[in-house]
């Protein structure tokens, strides 16, 4: 049996939008957007201070197979992070 949500992870790193999930429950997201997503934020920044914005979205997919967005459960708010040392 498929659950009828599923969760994603939004990750804008100098306003370049990247979507990672789904995955089956909030616990899973959860997990993947406080301890892995910052470390891939800063392997995909190519300065040495970027733009970090990401939210924790779920969604289900309609009869055309598209993802509608239901609810944003987590807002971690736009912020400058220490990107790569050069």
């Amino acid at each position: 049996m498929t659950p009828d949500t599923y969760f994603f992870v939004e990750l804008n790193v100098d306003g370049q939008q990247y979507s990672y999930g789904p995955y089956l429950d909030i616990e899973s997201a959860t997990i993947i957007m406080l301890d892995l997503i910052p470390l891939i934020a800063k392997i995909k920044s190519n300065k040495n201070w970027y733009s970090y914005y990401c939210e924790l979205q779920e969604k289900m997919m309609d009869s055309e197979k598209e993802w509608i967005l239901l609810n944003t459960h987590i807002i971690e708010n736009e912020c400058m992070k220490k990107g790569k040392l050069r």
